[in-house]
């Protein structure tokens, strides 16, 4: 087998098409290098990003999850692979799949036959056995959000773990009570699951990254996939975060689900018994919420075309000094004039 140093001579200016094969996940960061997105692990907004030398080194950087100074890290991490692992994906890759020159074009192979990571599943399966309904400081939470009204007994997907473990750079912090967000395929199947980590006062803990997404067992079985928080009817609309989502339910009474992420918006899949889709996007002032949310509805129109599909923008501009405005801001901006 290839050596590592021999890997990443061979694969100087063509770190783009190995990402794209072994970790598509990747792939919006590489679109836009040196620019920040979303983090492909844990999720967010604008934590990630890889390296203006990208193409000669395949390094990138979260802001949560740390640096990876070469491509080889930053796959093993992104697929949650052991080193071994990472190297023997990268030498099937480029097994005959590429040239010596760094001019020469590679094309495109078949992705590999990835086995499901044991690791990744038992730790899924562990925070679920520990997962009860919502109650105590998860309800709080909802409640300090703005989120009060919500009948609690209706919404599908979302748990609470009374202390979890906060891993960061290889040690624990602390352990926190945590929402805990289902993350399913069209299938029903469990693939991941999304944290957000609070204090027992019901707001979010004090720590590096309050929200993050679990390593899928298999890798890149996230995409597409969505907390289905409320059963579709022949409608369903799309949100961003979990609290957008509620609070679209909450305005709106229609079935949500939540993407987690910008990124993950414009993969969403969509039923099949679902006749018009409401995708309420962030208004962001870099407009990636609206970008997304433009690829999601072009994909779907493509897919089918009998299907009718709404991007629902906030009414109000960004706040000054703010990033973004989401529904969740609309809902309790309204509430706040109901009761002056």
């Amino acid at each position: 087998m290839m050596s590592a140093k021999d890997a990443k001579c061979r694969l100087v200016g063509h770190w783009a098409g190995l990402f794209s094969s072994l970790a598509p996940q990747i792939s919006p960061a590489i679109t836009n290098t040196g620019k920040h997105t979303a983090c492909p692990v844990h999720g967010g907004k604008d934590g990630f990003r890889v390296f203006k030398n990208f193409p000669e080194t395949g390094g990138g950087i979260c802001n949560t999850c740390g640096e990876f100074s070469d491509g080889i890290a930053l796959l093993q991490w992104a697929n949650d692979w052991s080193f071994k692992e990472t190297l023997r994906a990268i030498n099937q890759f480029l097994n005959g799949s590429i040239q010596s020159t760094r001019n020469h074009s590679m094309k495109p192979i078949a992705t590999i036959n990835s086995k499901p990571n044991a690791k990744s599943q038992k730790n899924i399966n562990k925070v679920l056995g520990q997962a009860t309904s919502i109650k105590g400081v998860t309800a709080c939470y909802l409640n300090n959000r703005g989120l009060g009204k919500l009948a609690l007994n209706a919404i599908n997907d979302l748990k609470e773990v009374e202390s979890l473990p906060y891993w960061q750079d290889g040690r624990i912090l602390g352990a926190y009570p945590s929402m805990i967000g289902l993350i399913r395929n069209l299938a029903g199947d469990v693939v991941s699951l999304h944290r957000t980590y609070l204090n027992p006062q019901g707001h979010k803990a004090n720590v590096p990254s309050t929200k993050k997404l679990m390593s899928p067992a298999l890798s890149g079985a996230a995409s597409g996939c969505t907390i289905q928080l409320f059963k579709p009817t022949s409608q369903l609309a799309i949100a961003e975060g979990i609290e957008t989502a509620l609070a679209v339910h909450l305005s709106t009474n229609l079935p949500v689900w939540a993407a987690i992420s910008a990124t993950m918006l414009e993969k969403v899949q969509i039923p099949a018994s679902v006749q018009e889709v409401f995708i309420m996007a962030d208004k962001d002032v870099s407009g990636a919420g609206e970008r997304s949310a433009n690829k999601l509805a072009q994909r779907l129109l493509k897919e089918d075309g009998n299907i009718t599909v709404k991007i629902c923008l906030p009414p109000l501009a960004i706040p000054e000094g703010k990033k973004s405005i989401d529904w969740l801001d609309i809902y309790n901006i309204k509430n706040a004039e109901r009761a002056a």
